[in-house]
């Protein structure tokens, strides 16, 4: 429900430190079921409505009903293997870990509507950009769930674990060692970190190196604490296994956990020491259901609300009785993405090769005008994706250009676009062959593991060859996750195009997936004009929000007429949640008077409805 910066499918965190946020997302890129018609079809005259109806999904529930006094709700958490129970945002790499925490933690720092963010949460920040500093107030009178203070210096605790050199997380990265100082620590060549002051009790400075606007999205900022009192004895390499974060946490939420079976289900109960005073629930379960029973626990009354639900399967949950539909966009879109060149590790930088075959844009637009994302859409998902027109995706409504057109299917488009560029068919086989007539093979690398990836998969590759181009799997079937990241990174020889997917968390900064220096453009693209795009974003001119909108403008038009990637969809979540249950807020979006989702919940009558 808060807002977190990974996708729904988090459990698949690999060990490089940023991996798993792209590899997560591209497991939900081709969970389609069948598409139908494969020669780009008619479109269906109901695409529009099924859209509009996932757009119209309200994201919170509104109860008329008077809230009875304490009450337990019990909530679904659809997965098909036990949580790993990791009870600590520093020390956590998984999405499902990530829901069990929120009853039972307060971010320092909430979002609003544009994903900056703001005073509702436990502290309040100022951004001092002429001198590279953040200062952090914390509020009046915090306290642990057990009672003890919250101070600075579990502010700053937060940092010295992740930034520890003994640190076994994935919470470490470049944004953090933007912080002065940083560095030395993590290499371990300084005891604490420079550019991290503690004022009083109340107030700590943040000094970095150099500030940009993504600092007031987040970026070099942790939005938690970590209790010192509680945990600054454990070795910082022994925390994430220890008893004090697996099964008896110390947090800062309206809940606190007060039993958990491993791998199966928590239990909350009221913490009477959250800062916003005691919840309206006495208690809360949250339990592990499988995939394919939580609609019939559902139909059973078993459970009050259903978590982030299979997407694909929304037709058997569409209308259940007794219960609502709540919905939201996710901060994610599925892509197809080219190749361009390789990534030179020396350099550090991508270095786009002129000969690589997906070089020709005539090819790249050519396959952008072949596939039919309104189809995808509309017959899988009952509107739950629907057509994406640019990587900066709808939810941050005042950088994304809705205005740009999305490249809609059009196959006849394509072949003459072929043509013109020189891709002809010499020899009556029904597919072109290059510019100097020889046989021109598409490699695409494609990921298994869906129950339909298969099925996506075959769709975008009959796309391509109904408008005459050759399309084989890479290693001639689709991938493994882990396989497929190692041959799309390593930029091995045999992938010239890949379907996959990029969850982009709170930042809306494109530099991390599209920029030279970034490992993760994984296109390898690279363009002056980009360069300076760029650069205008993560300028400090880029702090004055008219400057900011034209340079996300700007960029996203760029990557229309590049065609570095090709935009398919954007996606909805859905939650389910019982009558009885009023407050349920499933936003990115909390108040100051509701400042964590599940602090405002209760329930209106005895039993699920």
């Amino acid at each position: 429900m808060q807002n977190k910066d990974w996708d729904k499918k988090g459990e698949i965190m690999m060990k490089k430190k940023a991996l798993g946020f792209v590899a997560l997302a591209a497991v939900l890129s081709l969970g389609f079921t069948a598409c139908g018609n494969k020669d780009g079809a008619d479109k269906s005259t109901d695409g529009g409505e099924k859209t509009e109806e996932a757009a119209k999904f309200p994201s919170m529930i509104e109860n008329e009903a008077d809230s009875l006094e304490g009450g337990t709700l019990k909530v679904a958490m659809p997965y098909d293997t036990q949580f790993q129970g990791v009870f600590s945002y520093a020390l956590q790499e998984d999405a499902y870990d990530d829901m069990l925490l929120q009853p039972a933690e307060q971010f320092l720092f909430n979002t609003g509507e544009d994903f900056r963010y703001n005073d509702t949460g436990l502290a309040v920040p100022e951004f001092d950009t002429d001198n590279n500093k953040v200062i952090v107030t914390l509020k009046d009178d915090l306290k642990w769930s057990d009672g003890e203070p919250l101070t600075t210096d579990d502010v700053i605790f937060a940092y010295e674990v992740v930034g520890h050199k003994d640190y076994t997380g994935v919470r470490y990265d470049d944004r953090l060692g933007n912080i002065e100082g940083m560095e030395a620590y993590h290499a371990g060549e300084a005891e604490t970190i420079s550019g991290i002051k503690k004022i009083d009790d109340k107030v700590v400075e943040i000094t970095f190196n150099e500030i940009n606007p993504s600092v007031e999205y987040g970026s070099g900022l942790l939005q938690y604490a970590m209790p010192k009192h509680y945990l600054k004895d454990i070795p910082v390499d022994k925390l994430v296994e220890s008893d004090e974060i697996r099964k008896n946490p110390v947090t800062t939420g309206p809940f606190t956990i007060a039993n958990v079976k491993t791998g199966e289900s928590v239990e909350y109960v009221a913490n009477e020491h959250y800062f916003k005073g005691k919840p309206k629930l006495d208690k809360m379960v949250i339990t592990v259901v499988p995939n394919s029973t939580v609609v019939d626990e559902l139909k059973a009354k078993r459970f009050d609300v259903a978590l982030d639900m299979p997407s694909d399967s929304f037709e058997s949950y569409k209308e259940i009785e007794g219960y609502q539909n709540v919905g939201r966009e996710e901060l994610y879109y599925s892509y197809i993405g080219f190749k361009f060149g390789k990534f030179d590790k020396e350099k550090g930088e991508a270095v786009a090769d002129p000969n690589a075959k997906m070089a020709d844009k005539a090819l790249r637009e050519a396959i952008a005008y072949s596939i039919d994302t309104e189809q995808l859409g509309e017959k899988i998902y009952d509107g739950l994706r629907v057509p994406a027109n640019s990587v900066i995706v709808p939810a941050f409504a005042d950088l994304h250009d809705s205005e740009l057109e999305a490249f809609k299917a059009d196959p006849e488009k394509s072949k003459k676009i072929l043509e013109k560029a020189g891709y002809k068919d010499t020899n009556d086989d029904g597919f072109v062959e290059d510019k100097e007539g020889k046989e021109l093979v598409i490699n695409l690398a494609a990921m298994s593991g869906g129950a339909s990836s298969e099925t996506v998969a075959d769709y975008f590759k009959q796309s391509m060859e109904n408008i005459g181009l050759k399309v084989e799997y890479t290693t001639g079937r689709l991938i493994e996750l882990n396989s497929f990241y190692d041959k799309v990174l390593g930029d091995t020889d045999d992938v010239d195009m890949y379907a996959a997917a990029w969850g982009v968390g709170t930042d809306p900064n494109p530099a991390e997936s599209f920029g030279r220096t970034a490992q993760f453009n994984m296109m390898r693209y690279t363009s002056e004009d980009m360069d300076k795009v760029l650069k205008d974003i993560s300028s400090q001119k880029a702090f004055d929000e008219d400057f900011s909108k034209k340079a996300y403008k700007d960029f996203q038009a760029l990557v229309k007429k590049d065609i570095p990637v090709i935009p398919i969809n954007y996606n909805y979540r859905i939650s389910v949640v019982n009558d009885r249950v009023k407050g349920y807020n499933y936003s990115y979006y909390v108040s100051e008077e509701i400042p964590n989702n599940w602090f405002g919940v209760s329930v209106t009558e005895e039993k699920t409805k």
